[in-house]
C-alpha cells in the first residue's frame, strides 16, 4: 500500500504548488507567495520533524492542512506507523486533499482566466 500513498502525495504536492503559482494572475512578483507556501508545508509535512512530535495544538493545525499527507502519511504506511484498517483511512484522508486542491485549483484557474490581463508589451 506504500506506493499509492507515495503517489498520492506527489499528486497533491504538485496540486497545491499549481494553486499557489495560480496567484501569478493577480500578482507582479509570485516568489513571496511561493517562498511562504514553501516554508509552510515544509513544516507542516513533516520534513523538519516528524508531524507526531507537534505539540498537540500545532499537530491540530497541521492536521487541517493538506501538507502531512503530501509526506508524514506515506512515511507513516511505509515505515508500518499505520495498518489495517488505519492504512485505509489514510489513503482516503489522501484522496480527499487530492480532490480539495485539484477542485480549488480548477476553480481559481477558471476565475483567473475569465479577468486575465496581460502585463506589459
Amino acid at each position: 500500500m506504500a506506493v499509492p500513498s507515495i503517489v498520492l502525495g506527489v499528486a497533491i504536492a504538485f496540486a497545491g504548488r499549481f494553486l499557489m503559482n495560480l496567484a501569478a494572475f493577480w500578482l507582479l512578483d509570485v516568489r513571496g507567495v511561493v517562498t511562504l507556501y514553501v516554508v509552510v508545508s515544509t513544516v507542516f509535512s513533516g520534513l523538519i520533524i516528524p508531524v507526531h512530535w507537534f505539540p498537540g495544538w500545532l499537530g491540530t493545525v497541521a492536521d487541517c492542512t493538506p501538507f502531512p499527507s503530501i509526506l508524514q502519511a506515506p512515511v507513516d504506511v511505509i515505515q508500518g506507523r499505520v495498518q489495517g484498517a488505519q492504512v485505509a483511512q489514510t489513503l482516503l484522508l489522501q484522496v480527499g486533499w487530492l480532490l480539495v486542491t485539484m477542485l480549488a485549483g480548477r476553480v481559481v484557474l477558471a476565475r483567473a482566466t475569465a479577468k486575465l490581463v496581460v502585463q506589459g508589451g
